[in-house]
């Protein structure tokens, strides 16, 4: 919808105006926009995106353009792994302490599991699922998503229309590798801090609220 589309091309605005870390664009394997260099310029011409509204609606598009193999987009599958995990970070460790009770490493087992060699029980296996789902949604929080652009027609690419030109191109996710189950009780120890530093701030803010009305 032109709703999402807004949204979208918002946020991809407020990133050419502070990439960070976030976003660099290379050209002829050369980086030419990056948080140092913000130069938009160089990106431009008359041959590919003339103003960088025309650039932000190619990439748009591109995000939201449905792969025929799922009638889904890149960013709905991103989201939908996200949300794959339904147990909390203490649910999630009190299974990586039952592998580690009966001397199993969770992520050999996973590797096995991969390779179509497991000899878990239903319940373990049960249980390696839970912790894979977990791991599946670490990984959408923190990936990379690439887009090769060309403003030529390629008829072995997907191709987009828009400001009037045809534009191929080839998106690819990356930073896919699973997160060792190790880390978990790692996770619970910083959720922790967390809790502790939110209980900390709310109840220094009720403290002064209280204290001011006083």
């Amino acid at each position: 919808s032109s709703g999402i589309n807004a949204e979208y091309g918002q946020a991809i605005n407020a990133l050419f105006d502070e990439p960070l870390s976030y976003m660099t664009i290379h050209k002829d394997n050369q980086r030419i926009f990056d948080e140092d260099n913000k130069n938009i310029e160089e990106i431009l011409s008359p041959q590919s995106y003339r103003t960088r509204n025309e650039l932000i609606n190619v990439i748009v598009k591109i995000l939201l353009s449905k792969r025929t193999s799922s009638n889904s987009n890149v960013l709905q599958v991103i989201e939908e792994a996200q949300q794959i995990n339904i147990l909390s970070i203490p649910d999630l460790c009190h299974i990586y302490s039952r592998f580690k009770s009966k001397g199993l490493d969770i992520d050999i087992e996973i590797g096995r599991w991969l390779a179509g060699e497991s000899t878990l029980s239903e319940e373990f296996l049960r249980l390696l699922d839970l912790i894979i789902k977990f791991s599946i949604s670490i990984i959408a929080q923190d990936i990379s998503i690439m887009i090769s652009i060309s403003p030529t027609s390629d008829n072995d690419l997907p191709q987009i229309i828009t400001n009037g030109r045809v534009y191929s191109y080839k998106v690819s996710i990356v930073d896919v590798d699973l997160k060792s189950a190790k880390k978990l009780p790692r996770y619970l120890l910083q959720e922790k801090e967390l809790c502790v530093s939110e209980s900390t701030s709310n109840h220094t803010s009720n403290h002064t609220s209280n204290h001011t009305s006083n």
